[in-house]
């Protein structure tokens, strides 16, 4: 397919639609790239409007002559479907496909805030900005199978952060909120709850495990939310033990390192005030969690995190023994290893059902796993 400059002066269209941009670039840059460019849908078909086309002759000089000018306009297409590298801008605002001709040429293509793609302009680009993107991680080399399979290769960023979750990953709080739930159970006259139904408290935000658990409302939910803080911090919240090897671990990270974190569920306040009756808080450089309202969710909290601790996303691992863990660092764009022994997962076969890197039994096996994937990178 061939792109026609005139085709809007024959049709008197105001906009056409280019073609989609290929899945597989669509989902490496989910993969890869989530914390600079969102919302990327997998039905990305991208539109050009007619007034691009003075965008694109303000290049018409920077092309070494006229005659490779009009091929690399004809060529946009193939340009946008066949590019040798494919970049994401730092700012988030757009995608680069680029292709060598007698130099490297740029076909930028603008990202809304609603994910739509839409063209911005052509123009050559400098080999010394290419080697920028490519160093900085903006840029990736696309190659091709037989079948015309793009295979993208770049050099995948090495973990330079790990963040944890606190219940059922640094800390066994069960004994405490169990105790705590019952207190709620009496003071509200809500319905008794078995074993599974205590522990199921262990980890989610507590308004909406509430809500959920008993059929109530939602300011009936806040109510018993703010009458568990208020009972939980009067001491149940320190009934909780440190898993075995996690202090080791913590140390060991931080002599490589590696910058320390905690994202939890937990009020960001209560959480602190554990950590330090635990011995635990001057081992993390960064810890949140949940707002006073309990309005955050988990990729929210872990984004938190990961700015403070200074490493981009894809630089970032979050630890944690539940779904709302490995969802949450998903969303945020960093890796996820889940452990076994909390309240969540059961098996690494549970784990398996979420983009991971591996799986821990016991607190030894995290710097492992961490390892191993940076030396493989």
């Amino acid at each position: 397919m061939k792109f026609d400059k005139n085709v809007f002066h024959k049709t008197n269209k105001k906009w056409i639609f280019l073609g989609k941009m290929r899945e597989e670039f669509v989902e490496f840059i989910n993969d890869n790239a989530k914390n600079i460019i969102h919302n990327l849908e997998h039905d990305s078909k991208i539109v050009m409007y007619s007034n691009r086309l003075v965008h694109i002759d303000k290049h018409k000089d920077d092309f070494i002559s006229n005659n490779e000018y009009e091929r690399c306009i004809e060529d946009i297409p193939d340009i946008i479907n066949h590019p040798d590298y494919l970049a994401v801008h730092p700012n988030g605002k757009s995608i680069s496909f680029i292709k060598e001709y007698s130099g490297h040429v740029n076909v930028a293509v603008r990202v809304s805030s609603d994910g739509k793609l839409s063209f911005r302009t052509i123009y050559p680009l400098i080999d010394a900005m290419l080697s920028h993107y490519i160093n900085t991680n903006h840029a990736w080399k696309v190659e091709y199978d037989k079948d015309d399979k793009p295979i993208i290769i770049g050099r995948k960023k090495m973990i330079k952060s790990v963040i944890f979750d606190l219940d059922g990953t640094l800390l066994d709080t069960s004994e405490g909120i169990i105790s705590c739930v019952q207190k709620v159970i009496d003071h509200f006259g809500y319905g008794q709850l078995d074993d599974a139904g205590f522990k199921s408290f262990i980890g989610p935000p507590i308004n909406r495990h509430l809500k959920e658990i008993f059929n109530i409302s939602e300011e009936e939910s806040i109510e018993a939310m703010n009458y568990f803080r208020g009972e939980y911090i009067k001491g149940d919240i320190y009934r909780a033990k440190v898993y075995p090897g996690l202090v080791d671990l913590l140390t060991k990270l931080r002599d490589s390192g590696y910058k320390t974190g905690v994202a939890t569920y937990k009020r960001e306040d209560q959480a602190i005030s554990l950590l330090e009756e635990k011995d635990l808080l001057q081992l993390f450089d960064a810890v949140h969690g949940s707002d006073v309202a309990a309005t955050l969710t988990k990729a929210e909290v872990v984004n938190l995190t990961i700015n403070d601790l200074g490493a981009a996303a894809s630089e970032t691992v979050m630890i944690g023994d539940s779904d709302n863990d490995a969802i949450g660092a998903e969303g945020a764009g960093a890796h996820f290893i889940g452990v076994t022994f909390g309240f969540g997962f059961h098996d690494k076969y549970d784990i398996m059902k979420f983009r991971n890197i591996g799986a821990a039994d016991r607190c030894e096996e995290i710097y492992s796993i961490v390892d191993a994937f940076n030396k493989k990178n």
